[in-house]
């Protein structure tokens, strides 16, 4: 059965290989959670980008129509990045970023925090850190002119 790309949700991530050496694999799943394909190496950059350029596209249209965009875990609106439901407001998150396998948010609530969750959890792994990214970058520029 065929899917819309809106339809999939790209799952992203580094396997341990033999020999030490890290392999990226890329899983797609429908809304539901079934696995619909799962690619491995060099078929992985190609499909990945251009799931990435169509997600960015939409939720950036998404975003400026004021919509709330959720990708899986993750919720990014004007008020903040949440995670689990737990909202971290632009103007406390530091940092955003994929390291060692894991999604990472540093957010200053009184003192640090470090948030993480596995890339292999986070649809739209790309675009959720490209979107954070330019919201908090929005936030910092806000904060600056105040």
């Amino acid at each position: 059965m065929p899917y819309p790309w809106s339809e999939v949700l790209p799952f992203e991530f580094t396997e341990s290989g033999s020999n030490s050496h890290d392999r990226l694999r890329l899983i797609l799943r429908d809304r539901e959670g079934h696995q619909l394909l799962r690619l491995t190496a060099q078929d992985v950059e190609q499909v990945a980008r251009l799931l990435f350029e169509e997600e960015l596209l939409r939720a950036r249209s998404a975003r400026e129509r004021g919509e709330t965009l959720v990708h899986g875990r993750f919720t990014l609106d004007t008020a903040g990045l949440a995670v689990d439901g737990e909202v971290h407001p632009w103007s406390t998150v530091r940092e955003v970023s994929a390291e060692d396998r894991s999604f990472v948010i540093v957010a200053l609530h009184g003192t640090w925090r470090r948030i993480q969750v596995p890339c292999s959890e986070v649809p739209h792994l790309r675009a959720v850190l490209t979107l954070a990214r330019e919201r908090r970058a929005h936030a910092g520029d806000r904060e600056r002119r105040a």
